[in-house]
């Protein structure tokens, strides 16, 4: 995931946007606003990329989550 925390077009940067590529090679943007978050798997099923930013500066927090099973000693703590 990630959570914009400036905007985009003109106001702090140019580019930056998050760019999903669907099966067909098609590309859809997802324009940098200030307090959008973007949550999304990251796997074949979304591949994306950040389109490079042209001018000013982009901030932005990166989010990585991911899924275990339980440590053995809590299912055995139930």
């Amino acid at each position: 995931g990630i959570l914009y925390l400036n905007a985009g077009r003109g106001d702090a940067f140019e580019g930056g946007e998050l760019c999903f590529v669907d099966d067909g090679g098609e590309r859809r943007l997802l324009a940098p606003t200030a307090g959008l978050a973007a949550v999304f798997s990251s796997g074949w099923e979304n591949l994306h990329h950040i389109a490079p930013v042209r001018s000013g500066t982009r901030y932005a927090v990166p989010m990585f989550f991911t899924t275990q099973p339980p440590p053995a000693e809590k299912i055995a703590a139930r």
